[in-house]
């Protein structure tokens, strides 16, 4: 008698077992809903996507889709307001430095220490690039 082969057990999942699954638009929608809870727009933002696809009359998932995109959008104006805060408040801060920097560079070419004006009026430059004040202090020490 022939030996019968024995059928290889499938490893993984295929696509028809995982086409079996039903997916249902509320279901989506509940972890969309999620996700914007906590913070993750860009993935509730496709989940919604992909449940109004499932569910295309859905008024309720096109009124979440458009409160969870006003999120985002309000989310990304609160970091580009943080950021810029930051950028302004630095420039600020090297502004003040840079004039410190020259006051004490005067100081020392009075005191005839030319070296170390040159190179407090040197960082004073890096500070703040678009002040002509170090940069004319730097031209008469020269």
């Amino acid at each position: 008698m022939a030996e019968q082969p024995i059928p290889a057990r499938p490893r993984f999942r295929t696509i028809a077992a995982e086409a079996a699954i039903p997916i249902e638009a509320d279901d989506l929608a509940v972890l969309a809903k999620r996700y914007a809870d906590q913070g993750m727009y860009d993935e509730s933002i496709h989940l919604y996507e992909m449940a109004e696809k499932l569910k295309p009359g859905s008024v309720s998932i096109r009124i979440n889709l458009a409160r969870v995109r006003d999120l985002k959008r309000e989310a990304e104006e609160s970091r580009y307001t943080v950021v810029r805060q930051e950028v302004v408040g630095g420039r600020a801060r090297d502004a003040i430095d840079s004039s410190q920097y020259v006051r004490l560079a005067q100081y020392y070419m009075a005191e005839d220490q030319k070296s170390k004006a040159i190179e407090l009026l040197e960082i004073a430059k890096l500070k703040t690039p678009n002040n002509y004040r170090p940069f004319e202090i730097l031209s008469r020490l020269y």
